[in-house]
C-alpha cells in the first residue's frame, strides 16, 4: 500500500491543534495519526480521535491522559513523566548526593505530572523539594523565577519545561551567579538543540532519555561510541550525561 502523509504544525497551541484534528478527520480523512507534540495540545484532539474510531500511535508525550484509562484508538509509546521524574530525583539524590533539589515546571499537565513523580521519590525519603517553581507558557522573563531559585541555596534543579524556557534560565541564572546541577526531562534530550539555544550553558547538563539496549541499532550506536567517544558515559543507566 501507499502511503500518503499530511504534516501540520500547530505551534504548540491547543486551539490550533484542535482545528488541524478536525481537518484531518472531517476534511481530508485519515486512516490514522502519528506523533504530535505536547501534553495540552494533544489533549485538544485526544476525544475527538477516539470518537472517530481514528488509530493514533505514539503521541510525543508522556502523560497519564494516555493511559489511565486504557483507550482501544490510542497507541501510547512514551515513559511516563511520573516515572521519568521519579527517577531523576532518585538519581540526584542517590547517585550524585544533591541535598538540596529545586523543581521548575511548566504550569500545565506536563510539568504537573513530572511534579508529581518528584515529590513522591522525596516523600518516600522523608525529604521535601527546596522549592517548586512553576511558569506560564508565554511568560519570557524569568528573573523573578531563578530568583526564587536561587534563594532556596538549592544545589540541583530539575527542568520540566521546554527548550526556550530552559535556555532562559540558564541564561538569567549565570547571570546572576546561580549554577546548580541541572538535571531534565527527556524533552530537552535533543543535545546538540540545546547546546545551541543555551550558548555553551547545557554543558554538564544530566537529562533522562529512553531507548531499547536490546536494540541492534542501539548496540551498533553503544560499540561507535566506545570506540570514538571512550570518555563519554554509555545510554546504561537511568540517566544520560550531556
Amino acid at each position: 500500500r501507499k502511503i500518503k502523509y499530511f504534516l501540520r504544525d500547530d505551534g504548540y497551541q491547543p486551539a490550533k491543534t484542535k482545528a488541524i484534528g478536525k481537518e484531518l478527520v472531517e476534511k481530508i480523512g485519515v486512516f490514522g495519526v502519528v506523533g504530535g507534540v505536547g501534553t495540552s495540545t494533544g489533549m485538544a484532539v485526544r476525544d475527538m480521535l477516539a470518537e472517530s474510531k481514528v488509530p493514533w500511535v505514539g503521541p510525543s508525550t508522556g502523560s497519564t491522559h494516555w493511559t489511565i484509562p486504557f483507550q482501544k484508538y490510542l497507541f501510547a509509546l512514551y515513559p511516563r513523566y511520573v516515572d521519568e521524574a521519579y527517577l531523576l530525583t532518585q538519581y540526584a539524590v542517590e547517585k550524585m548526593g544533591k541535598k538540596k533539589i529545586a523543581f521548575f515546571y511548566q504550569n500545565d499537565d506536563y510539568g504537573k505530572e513530572g511534579l508529581k513523580g518528584a515529590v513522591k521519590y522525596m516523600e518516600e525519603k522523608g525529604l521535601k523539594l527546596a522549592a517548586e517553581v512553576p511558569v506560564e507558557v508565554t511568560d519570557t522573563d524569568l528573573k523573578s523565577h531563578a530568583l526564587k531559585l536561587k534563594e532556596t541555596g538549592a544545589d540541583a534543579v530539575i527542568l520540566w519545561v521546554l527548550p526556550k524556557h530552559a535556555a532562559i534560565l540558564l541564561g538569567v541564572s549565570k547571570a546572576m551567579g546561580f549554577q546548580p546541577q541541572w538535571i531534565s526531562s527527556s524533552t530537552l534530550s535533543d543535545s546538540y538543540l540545546m547546546f545551541k539555544v543555551t550558548k555553551g550553558l547545557w554543558e554538564g547538563v544530566v537529562y533522562g532519555n529512553f531507548l531499547d539496549l536490546d536494540s541492534p541499532l542501539v548496540k551498533t550506536y553503544i560499540a561507535a561510541q566506545k570506540k570514538f567517544a571512550p570518555k563519554e558515559l554509555p545510554p546504561t543507566s537511568r540517566a544520560t550525561h550531556s
